[in-house]
């Protein structure tokens, strides 16, 4: 069984050992050392990363109660030096250690207690239990978790016994029994856990809440601590420069100057969609003057390049409060030609199985109502499935038109 060095000082990032066994974990080679400082994934706490003679330590799993380090390629058995990445170890133990000083802060100001734990590559996560957090709750624990960590308390690491743990005020009672290992933050926190962590709170730095939401009836929180706190900051800070200068204005003016931008293209987006009305009013009634009669009906059919299919819609639309007017229109999207069909309420023509008669011998798809389809084809098809609509209205003697 692998000695787990990283329990007693998670600062040591060089280490001599040797190589008891091997096997292949999830496809990869892997090795168990007699000795490690390499932390596995436990505990929603990531692995630690780094070199086993110079071979990549890829992933460090617990398989069948040991330690297995999984490498980038084999290494066989024998003496090995192990070299941990030390920012990834640090960047884990800022995450671990602010996340014990949130749930503590949590408990102190709500009462709430944290019931499980997620630290991801880039957020970390905890799931509050309670079913709902205001902002104003938010910034409150934010505000004091970074207060306390500018007090620079000692957090310790120690091994109790199952009497010593009932005389230790723990946040949440332990999982494990009679050799517990506990992380205390000085005069503050107290928690049973076999993670890895900083020596003084202001080692943490910063911790920085970035959104709360709601899940299975409890509160997630979204949080970032250490190095990766002031990296948000700094991406953040660089994206409001950048907005700042596309405005002509200070960071400050932003959500002024953004929201009326906003307000003066809303009036300009309906303008616009106005005088789109204004012009398919003037087109539609441009094609109904080109209409012709076919049987006891008019026709309108025609291809109408120049419009997107939301306007061929309104398009086709216009013509069914036309008596006696069925329209089969065709515009072009960007990958697709679209088709459009409709009638007069004063009709008895089904235009969705007309559209999907013609569209089924030029492989395309489509459907919808007897008074009004619409289908798709590709681009070169169109002018042939008009022409075959066209032709079926001349021929009809289906009942089913």
């Amino acid at each position: 069984m692998t000695e787990r060095l990283y329990y007693d000082d998670a600062y040591v990032v060089e280490f001599d050992a040797r190589v008891v066994g091997e096997q292949i974990v999830h496809g990869k080679p892997a090795v168990f050392l007699d000795r490690t400082y390499f932390y596995p994934t436990s505990g929603g706490q990531q692995f630690d990363t780094g070199t086993l003679n110079n071979v990549p330590v890829v992933d460090v799993q617990v398989v069948n109660g040991d330690i297995a380090h999984i490498l980038g390629e084999p290494l066989g058995l024998g003496s090995v030096h192990g070299r941990i990445d030390w920012d990834r170890r640090f960047d884990h133990m800022q995450q671990h250690t602010g996340q014990h000083l949130l749930s503590h802060v949590f408990y102190r100001l709500f009462r709430v207690q944290t019931v499980s734990v997620h630290f991801g590559e880039r957020i970390c996560t905890l799931d509050l239990d309670t079913p709902s957090m205001t902002r104003q709750q938010r910034d409150n624990a934010e505000h004091l978790v970074n207060k306390l960590l500018l007090e620079n308390r000692e957090v310790r690491t120690y091994w109790v016994n199952d009497e010593e743990l009932a005389r230790l005020p723990l946040r949440r009672p332990a999982k494990v029994q009679h050799r517990i290992r506990i992380v205390e933050i000085q005069d503050l926190d107290w928690s049973a856990c076999g993670g890895t962590h900083v020596k003084r709170t202001g080692e943490i730095g910063l911790i920085k809440l970035l959104k709360t939401e709601r899940t299975r009836g409890r509160v997630r929180v979204h949080f970032i601590a250490g190095l990766r706190a002031l990296g948000d900051y700094c991406q953040k800070e660089r994206i409001l420069d950048e907005l700042a200068a596309m405005h002509d204005t200070g960071i400050e003016q932003l959500p002024i100057v953004i929201t009326a931008r906003k307000n003066y293209v809303k009036e300009l987006e309906q303008q616009v969609q106005a005088l789109q009305n204004e012009l398919l009013t003037v087109l539609a009634d441009e094609l109904l003057g080109k209409a012709k009669m076919c049987g006891d009906f008019r026709l309108v059919c025609e291809i109408v390049p120049k419009l997107e299919r939301t306007q061929l819609i309104k398009l086709a639309q216009m013509f069914q409060s036309e008596p006696g007017v069925v329209a089969m229109l065709g515009g072009f999207g960007e990958r697709q030609a679209a088709l459009v069909y409709s009638r007069a309420p004063d009709l008895t023509i089904d235009v969705s199985q007309l559209l999907r008669r013609s569209l089924s011998r030029y492989g395309g798809k489509g459907g919808g109502r007897p008074e009004f389809a619409q289908g798709a084809t590709s681009t070169g098809n169109l002018q042939e499935i008009l022409s075959d609509s066209v032709e079926q209205l001349r021929c009809r003697s289906d009942p089913e038109f």
